[in-house]
């Protein structure tokens, strides 16, 4: 019986930059992340100020 091809699995890329907060990101030229953000979408996160954070291996 013959092989039939099948599709990629979906990708997600997903960004983050730690030490940047969204509202002084966006007073900024970013045109790489905006065209990123353009061709898909864009999710803003906002965390409380007073919740620690760790951004990577735990």
């Amino acid at each position: 019986m013959p092989v039939r091809p099948t599709s990629p699995a979906p990708r997600v890329l997903v960004v983050g930059i730690d030490g940047v907060r969204y509202d002084h990101l966006r007073e900024l030229p970013t045109p790489n992340l905006d065209a990123i953000a353009a061709a898909g979408f864009l999710a803003p996160v906002e965390i409380d100020p007073g919740t620690p954070t760790m951004s990577g291996p735990c």
